[in-house]
């Protein structure tokens, strides 16, 4: 193994211990309350309203496919639908989900299904709509597009993997749903995101949406080993630099 293989395999096993630390000490000596993040609050906010008016709630978790290096955003948008299902199937409601990947649509298909059986009473009455629309990029903006046309959405999310597609997406979002809440970690969707939502999740705030919305232990403990690897590095670098300069 090279060096940098080696160090890297070091800061690996470091996050795996820093995790489980986490895990464990969730509650006891960690801080009970986070950063604010508007855009948690802005989706729970989508929820209520969807919920109120007794309209559809849209929720699109891109394109991104489960064996790609894009799997990442995918499964941040899948825990939003979880959260999000899970508040709409007590009521009745389920969210309508749309994909661009096929991989993706059946995880979030399951997803839906395994807490709609958990609260049987909302599922007799809303059945799981879950759609893959198509994997070409366009093509799929189009088939958004056409559901937020729809004047029965009340709000609208779009939290996963995009590309360039999104600001078609996104535009017709801002104008036609009341609420709009996007995400996104690619940088050259993140300008797309911010003019098309009054709230966004950008960058490593995506990831933190079991933590914020969920509140699973795991995902909490995983924002301290994120931040422990962080400093970490930071600490790495500065000693590097301060050794090359004073040698």
């Amino acid at each position: 193994m090279s060096e940098i293989q080696h160090i890297l395999l070091s800061l690996l096993l470091i996050f795996v211990m820093a995790l489980i630390i986490g895990r464990w000490r969730v509650g006891k000596w960690m801080p009970a309350e986070w950063r604010v993040i508007p855009a948690f609050d802005r989706l729970s906010h989508a929820v209520q309203r969807a919920i109120e008016r007794g309209r559809a709630l849209h929720l699109a978790l891109g394109r991104g496919a489960l064996w790609s290096s894009t799997a990442t955003d995918s499964l941040a948008g899948v825990e939003a639908l979880r959260s999000i299902a899970e508040h709409l199937s007590l009521v009745g409601q389920m969210p309508l989900v749309t994909t661009g990947d096929a991989t993706l649509q059946l995880l979030a298909e399951d997803s839906v299904h395994r807490i709609g059986c958990r609260n049987k009473a909302g599922f007799s009455q809303a059945k799981p709509d879950v759609r893959w629309l198509t994997a070409t990029p366009a093509a799929y903006a189009a088939g958004v597009m056409d559901i937020l046309k729809d004047d029965t959405v009340e709000a609208n999310a779009m939290i996963g993997f995009f590309g360039t597609e999104y600001l078609l997406m996104g535009e017709p979002g801002a104008q036609r749903a009341a609420v709009q809440v996007g995400g996104a970690s690619e940088p050259t969707v993140l300008p797309f995101v911010l003019a098309t939502s009054r709230a966004a999740l950008l960058g490593e705030e995506l990831y933190a949406v079991g933590a914020y919305l969920a509140h699973n232990p795991w995902h909490a403990g995983s924002l301290w080993a994120q931040d422990v690897v962080r400093w970490l590095i930071v600490l790495l670098v500065l000693v590097a630099v301060m050794v090359n300069t004073l040698v």
